[in-house]
């Protein structure tokens, strides 16, 4: 590296001419000149440090080391020993030394999502008001919460859908919707007063009004994937179902993440887009 690039005191401002990355190699170059220091391997060391030191979380870091080692690439580059191929052997040597931090992907494997044959089997063999609400949560993508907060005034009708206003992460509002003929049959068999999805126990000397328990929905499913699927599964399984469905049919990605109600798109490539599921396949 130090015989990669020119040791002098105009090579920091000969850095400032690269033209990718501003503001990190700016903050390099202040960095640099700050501490009195020369572009040379000792210096770009130490300047790691001062960076993870600073707490920047693994991306923003990962981002300023890209830019620290596609610039000093270009500075090769136009310096006299580009042509030099055993420097450039050095600097690159160098540069596979300095490790971006390893991120934990938060895609969504395959093990985390159901086919619809898993989805009818579970159906067909769990208890009709626990199979009401895996259809719900399958068609609609809602989380668990979402599901229990519906009220009935929150619902209305449309042709053969309802039109349903949840109240999502951060309080924001979404609409989403669901076939009448699954609705009708939730309105048969919970026969809510406020809610949709209204607890039994509770009417039972009591007026109705109560919500559903997430925990102890979430709690029947789990135990039913356990026994007809032979896998663990949650409430949150059909929504990563859901996602991954419209995905792969190709529906546009920025509607499935309106409608999953994500803070950005980002959150719903992060999750969903990767292996087989590719950006360039998709409609944006």
């Amino acid at each position: 590296m130090e015989t990669s690039v020119q040791r002098k005191r105009g090579e920091t401002e000969y850095l400032a001419l690269y033209p990718k990355y501003r503001r990190e190699t700016s903050a390099l170059i202040k960095w640099l000149h700050t501490n009195t220091r020369s572009l040379d391997t000792e210096s770009i060391g130490d300047y790691l440090i001062f960076l993870k030191d600073c707490g920047y979380a693994p991306r923003s870091y990962n981002l300023k080391l890209t830019a620290i080692k596609e610039s000093l690439r270009w500075v090769f580059d136009q310096s006299t020993d580009s042509m030099d191929m055993g420097k450039k052997m050095q600097l690159e040597a160098f540069l596979k030394t300095l490790k971006p931090y390893k991120i934990q992907s938060i895609a969504i494997s395959d093990d985390k999502v159901l086919s619809r044959e898993e989805v009818d089997l579970l159906r067909a063999s769990v208890t009709l008001r626990l199979g009401i609400i895996i259809s719900f949560l399958y068609h609609t993508g809602l989380r668990i919460s979402e599901l229990t907060g519906i009220r009935l005034d929150d619902i209305r009708e449309n042709g053969a859908y309802d039109y349903i206003q949840i109240l999502g992460k951060g309080n924001k509002i979404r609409e989403i919707k669901c076939r009448r003929e699954l609705m009708d049959q939730i309105r048969d068999e919970f026969n809510g007063s406020v809610y949709l999805f209204e607890s039994e126990v509770w009417r039972q000397g009591n007026e109705g009004g109560r919500p559903l328990s997430r925990h102890n929905v979430s709690k029947a499913i789990t135990k039913a994937g356990l026994k007809y699927l032979d896998r663990e599964i949650s409430a949150h399984t059909f929504r990563h179902s859901f996602a991954t469905r419209l995905i792969g049919e190709g529906k546009n990605i920025k509607g499935v993440s309106g409608y999953l109600g994500h803070s950005s798109v980002k959150t719903t490539l992060d999750l969903y887009v990767h292996d087989s599921l590719e950006l360039g396949d998709l409609p944006v």
